[in-house]
């Protein structure tokens, strides 16, 4: 799924305009498990993911996607849905994302999660009580 993500990106935007990776933290990578991305699958086949670190103070966002086949279907809104409620579960009460600001279906999506800018970042808040 990285891989196909990958290829999509550097056909059209190009991958340095993309949080491919969590940045490195107080000096080195916090390590990342594939097995704890969540992914989502349409008819069969992997659709988009959501690659989340938890290690961290306040769990980060690094990457949402969707294949571009697999767009404007909700996928991007159910991935985050199902990323913040196992985040909430687990007791964080919010997690941050960095979102390019000319990426307006992305902005657009976070917000109507409920996030809010902080500087130069997003913050999304869990309305869960």
């Amino acid at each position: 799924m990285d891989k196909a993500i990958r290829a999509e990106v550097e056909a059209a935007v190009g991958w340095e305009t993309m949080p491919a990776e969590v940045l490195a933290w107080q000096g080195g990578t916090r390590p990342m498990d594939p097995s704890k991305y969540t992914v989502a699958i349409r008819d069969g086949q992997y659709a988009g993911l959501v690659r989340v670190a938890t290690r961290t103070r306040r769990p980060r966002i690094g990457l949402v996607a969707v294949l571009a086949a697999d767009q404007r279907h909700g996928i991007g809104r159910a991935l985050l849905t199902q990323v913040l409620q196992g985040l909430h579960r687990s007791g964080f009460e919010a997690a941050t994302a960095e979102v390019d600001e000319s990426n307006k279906p992305a902005l657009a999506l976070f917000e109507s999660l409920g996030a809010r800018r902080t500087g130069t970042t997003l913050e999304l808040v869990s309305q869960e009580a």
